[in-house]
């Protein structure tokens, strides 16, 4: 019905203004699956043309999944394309890891979507997501245990120049409004796929939901964008707060409120590690490392990237081949360097004894030491840490003081013999510690004069 048709365009030209989603001489891909929210996009989108100022075109994306019923989908996709008389183009992609595999399908296509744009001058990508799929988001976040970011749910604009026209839209209305048209659609059986947790909520959860309020779907809506408000409210604030030299002072997340803390926190990494998605789990690590762990711990949050406490900030190091360190003695009064930038110097003193104030330095009873060496860490090496009773295995030590796995070959190991004494910045032992009997004492002292990312203390 016309009525219809003016109804949900009305709907979506509110949505399009009041988020400047596309302004005039704009081209504008719009992606279409086959099935009915994305060809009412197409619809809406089409029949607001002339009055937007813009230019349209279609675009597919095959992932090779579902056989038949895939092609079936692209082929009623063209078919939206051609009766809007519309511009189409295709592109195919290959799932070769079928780990998480809806969220590898969701990255292939929106790269697919990227290089079709590109490729063919257009600046905003359209989305068919509904009022139905942010709620749908909403939930799933909130079962993942996400915080205002996360629930704040699907974006209207997101930075890369995808769009979502049909947010204020809901889903059985775009699909009535298909098949008043006659558009034939294919729906995805992805979709209703128990395996996956998103069909579980759109199958299970909102039903039971709709049955307590009908009206769940529009307050969700509503929750998310008040989520989506106060996070833009903390980011703001955020960005306000972190300074421009790229590092996280520890004094600036003193005294905050966790839910500050926690965007700042958020806002630093976002700004840090631009290309990475960062999560709630992320933020917590970065919390538990500021406020639990000593001076040269960190932390693998990416393939490519950790952050590393300092003495008085957080830092984002690059990841870089570990250097191993091979065995070698350790001489006495004269400064050795040693892969990956470190700097070690023993010395022998009498007298007064000064008291290491960190993991940075230790003492040993010199007389009780064989022939000091320095070396990687081995698989099997036990130490005794200074105030413990017992050995304990040396990488579990590693895991307390969260050094990545593939950083701990390059920290250097002092020794007595096959005795671990020193690990820097990790643990001391208590091998050949000082006593009343001591009267030469073995001043160990580290530094790292160069990493990935900065200078540690």
């Amino acid at each position: 019905m016309q009525h219809d048709l003016a109804k949900q365009v009305g709907v979506v030209s509110r949505t399009v203004r009041r988020h400047r989603m596309i302004v005039a001489g704009d081209r504008v891909l719009v992606a279409v699956s086959g099935g009915a929210d994305s060809a009412g996009l197409a619809l809406l989108l089409s029949e607001m043309r002339s009055r937007l100022d813009c230019e349209l075109a279609l675009a597919h994306v095959h992932h090779g999944l579902r056989g038949a019923e895939a092609d079936d989908g692209e082929a009623a996709a063209a078919e939206v394309a051609a009766r809007l008389g519309l511009g189409f183009h295709r592109s195919a992609v290959s799932l070769a890891h079928r780990d998480n595999l809806e969220a590898r399908a969701r990255a292939e296509r929106y790269r697919a979507l990227h290089e079709i744009a590109a490729a063919h001058g257009f600046n905003r990508i359209a989305t068919g997501h509904t009022r139905d799929d942010q709620a749908e988001t909403f939930y799933l976040r909130l079962l993942r245990g996400a915080g205002a970011e996360g629930l704040a749910g699907i974006r209207p604009v997101r930075n890369d120049g995808v769009i979502r026209p049909l947010l204020d839209c809901d889903r059985d209305a775009i699909a009535a409004l298909v098949a008043e048209r006659g558009f034939r659609v294919v729906e995805d059986s992805m979709n209703r796929d128990p395996r996956f947790l998103r069909s579980r909520v759109r199958q299970e959860l909102l039903p039971l939901l709709k049955s307590l309020n009908p009206a769940v779907v529009s307050l969700t809506a509503s929750s998310a964008e008040s989520a989506a408000a106060a996070s833009s409210a903390q980011g703001r604030w955020a960005a306000s707060c972190l300074p421009a030299d790229g590092d996280l002072p520890l004094a600036a997340l003193e005294e905050l409120p966790a839910e500050l803390r926690r965007a700042l926190v958020r806002e630093w990494l976002k700004r840090a590690a631009a290309s990475v998605r960062v999560s709630a789990r992320m933020v917590g690590e970065v919390e538990r490392l500021a406020s639990d762990c000593t001076v040269g711990a960190s932390i693998d949050l990416h393939p490519d990237w950790s952050v590393e406490r300092r003495a008085d900030a957080l830092a984002v190091t690059r990841a870089v081949a570990p250097m191993a360190i091979p065995c070698r003695r350790l001489d006495i009064g004269t400064p050795q360097e040693l892969p990956g930038g470190w700097v070690l110097l023993a010395r022998v003193e009498e007298g007064a004894l000064p008291m290491p104030m960190d993991l940075w330095s230790a003492v040993c009873d010199f007389d009780r030491c064989g022939e000091l060496t320095v070396r990687s860490a081995r698989p099997g090496d036990r130490v005794r840490p200074l105030g413990m009773s017992g050995h304990r295995k040396l990488s579990e030590v590693f895991g307390s003081r969260r050094v990545p796995r593939r950083l701990r070959a390059s920290y250097p190991l002092v020794a007595s013999d096959e005795e671990v004494l020193w690990v820097p910045g990790v643990v001391r032992s208590a091998a050949t510690a000082i006593g009343p009997s001591t009267t030469r004492f073995a001043l160990l002292t580290a530094q790292r004069l160069t990493v990935a990312g900065g200078n540690t203390p």
